[in-house]
């Protein structure tokens, strides 16, 4: 991959796992069952207080119309 320099997973509390990939101008994709965001860092996406995310969408659960 060209632009992913390190993938990890973080519990973020509440049985919630997050998928983030660090790309190389050193934001972070974050992934969930739930919600995709772009952040400028981990930290970012950690300690989000609903304005921090540069990004993002919201992904309907399996079967929703």
């Amino acid at each position: 991959m060209i632009y992913i320099t390190k993938e990890e997973t973080y519990g973020t509390g509440g049985n919630c796992m997050v998928d983030v990939l660090t790309l190389s101008n050193g934001k972070v994709v974050c992934i969930s069952d739930e919600y995709v965001g772009l952040y400028n860092s981990v930290n970012d996406m950690l300690e989000d207080d609903g304005t921090k995310c540069l990004n993002g969408f919201w992904i309907s659960p399996v079967g929703a119309t």
